[in-house]
């Protein structure tokens, strides 16, 4: 099952009892703030549920037989490492015991 915006905006709000225009607003800054932070190179740990960082990737040969010699380099770039917390893998593991 996936949820999707919405669905989330309509169970915090079920949860929480706050108006769903109000959580969406939340929703709305949180990916913003990420966004921001993320190009400032700053992480972010929301603790018991995942921290989300950029990283750097160095450029490297990689193999490609379109390419003439075989090879072309890839150029450095930025993407992002999201990890889950400790925590979150370990109920995940109980639902499967």
């Amino acid at each position: 099952m996936r949820l999707l915006k919405q669905d989330v905006i309509n169970k915090l709000a079920e949860k929480t009892g706050l108006y769903k225009k109000d959580v969406r607003a939340v929703l709305d800054s949180f990916h913003e703030l990420v966004y921001e932070e993320l190009d400032a190179d700053n992480s972010i740990l929301i603790t018991n549920l995942f921290k989300v960082e950029p990283i750097t990737v160095d450029s490297r040969k990689r193999y490609s037989p379109y390419v003439d010699d075989n090879y072309y380099i890839e150029k450095e770039h930025k993407t992002v490492k999201i990890t889950p917390a400790s925590n979150l893998l370990d109920s995940l593991k109980k639902e499967e015991e």
